[in-house]
């Protein structure tokens, strides 16, 4: 059957008079299971921004689905349907839906500690203006780093500069930091190889970076971290 051709209650292969037996049906539905498997494989690296619970939800909808397909394709179209072109709609539905399902996940932010800026001039600027750098590299020279913690927000590309905007809070700071990368992306070639996309929300452990501050302007440039927690 798997050579394409057409089977039908009416073909010498069914088993009796209209009669389609278990054996019958078995290979489609291994096709239905290894093709939900297959696929829901091919996702597993959008788990990269998903916790335990949403790899459960993800695995029993993929298990539901691949209910739905023994149900719908392996059974009420068996008679009617070339195998082949079931197979193809199959794969076809599986990417799509999976697919879609697993960036739905992983749109949601990771949770990030809530905190409140109380500095006057970063609800004035944005944290790209040259005001807003040059008081964030003056707190920076006050605080505890140690006490600081980072979270990936967006990443960008300006011409030929990349950059990855960064939430920066703890010892009293919530501000948001823009960092240049600037030859070093060591810890965060997941980040730059998909632009940001999945990581949005992800603390940046041990994050590490030089401030280079002139008259005319002040910059922050990445060296490093040490990990990504999702």
């Amino acid at each position: 059957m798997c050579s394409g051709q057409v089977i039908t209650a009416n073909s010498p292969n069914a088993a009796g008079q209209g009669h389609r037996s278990r054996a019958t049906f078995r290979p489609l539905r291994d096709i239905c299971l290894r093709l939900a498997k297959k696929h829901l494989s091919l996702n597993k690296h959008l788990w990269v921004k998903t916790g335990d619970a949403s790899k459960v939800a993800l695995g029993k909808f993929a298990n539901r689905y691949a209910a739905f397909l023994d149900g719908l394709f392996c059974r009420q179209f068996f008679g009617q349907i070339n195998v082949l072109v079931i197979k193809n709609i199959m794969t076809r539905l599986s990417t799509f839906i999976l697919t879609i399902f697993g960036l739905a996940i992983l749109t949601t932010s990771c949770d990030r500690p809530v905190c409140k800026n109380t500095n006057p001039i970063f609800d004035k600027y944005s944290p790209d203006a040259k005001e807003y750098k040059d008081e964030l590299a003056k707190q920076l020279a006050t605080i505890d780093r140690s006490k600081l913690t980072y979270w990936m927000d967006t990443y960008q590309e300006n011409n030929d500069a990349k950059l990855i905007n960064v939430h920066i809070q703890g010892d009293g700071l919530c501000a948001k930091i823009v960092l240049t990368l600037n030859g070093s992306d060591k810890g965060i070639e997941g980040i730059v190889k998909n632009k940001g996309m999945g990581y949005r929300g992800a603390e940046l452990e041990d994050l590490k970076f030089d401030i280079k501050q002139d008259s005319t302007s002040t910059e922050f440039v990445f060296q490093e971290i040490s990990g990504i927690v999702d």
